[in-house]
């Protein structure tokens, strides 16, 4: 498993290509696909961190990534426990923590 450090790491790393291929796309005014590789990048995370998925789109680590924008669009109701009580993975560092717990 990886540590905090090298998840945290590689995720940021994937945020500051995700926001330069968003950069590109505005300057060009064209879509510059890049999924595949992002795709991998999360499925490699997945497995790294021993996350059990038959589909990456349906991790929590593409759901950080992708529907909560890297953590900026987290609130208390955007993942809850069986018992209805809000996870904060508003960062790599709280997904991390959640991912281990």
């Amino acid at each position: 498993m990886l540590t905090k450090n090298e998840f945290c790491k590689i995720i940021k790393k994937l945020e500051q290509t995700s926001n330069k291929q968003s950069e590109i796309c505005h300057v060009l005014g064209a879509v510059v696909d890049t999924g595949d590789l992002s795709d991998i990048v999360v499925d490699l995370l997945n497995k790294l961190m021993n996350i059990e998925s038959n589909d990456i789109y349906d991790s929590d680590i593409s759901y950080f990534c992708w529907e909560l924008d890297f953590g900026r669009k987290w609130t208390p109701n955007s993942i809850t426990d069986m018992d209805g009580n809000s996870i904060d993975i508003s960062t790599a560092e709280k997904l991390y923590d959640y991912l281990c717990s």
